[in-house]
């Protein structure tokens, strides 16, 4: 998610994948150590709201 610069292509992204893991029943049920691990990043920046897809240089 960070290597993408626009912030809302970024959201839209974060988006498309939550909603893919939501249809498929992956969100709450992630067993697999990557996918905990990425489940917490896109929580984070969930909760974080639009600034968290805000690019540093921005």
């Amino acid at each position: 998610m960070q290597a993408i610069e626009d912030p809302a292509v970024r959201a839209q992204a974060l988006a498309d994948v939550v909603a893919r893991w939501k249809e498929k029943g992956r969100w709450e049920q992630t067993t697999g150590g990557a996918a905990k691990k990425a489940k917490a990043i896109y929580e984070q920046l969930i909760s974080q709201g639009p600034t968290a897809y805000r690019h540093p240089s921005d």
